[in-house]
């Protein structure tokens, strides 16, 4: 199963991370600072940040990866 969870390098969002990997689940992590997540290179976990998604046009439907 893929989920998406917001706020991923925060308090609780480490966790509910730490929780959804440990399920073998899939992941798309929204955060404000991608290098603040240490999963961010697990082929599990898709990261997008919230600049990002500043520069994506109104309307659009997904999260999709940026770099």
């Amino acid at each position: 199963m893929r989920l998406t969870l917001l706020g991923a390098t925060g308090r609780t969002g480490r966790h509910v991370l730490d929780q959804i990997l440990t399920a073998g689940h899939e992941v798309s992590v929204l955060v404000r600072d991608p290098a603040r997540l240490p999963q961010r290179h697990d082929p599990r976990v898709t990261v997008a940040s919230w600049w990002c998604l500043r520069s994506v046009r109104a309307g659009q439907s997904r999260i999709s990866p940026c770099s």
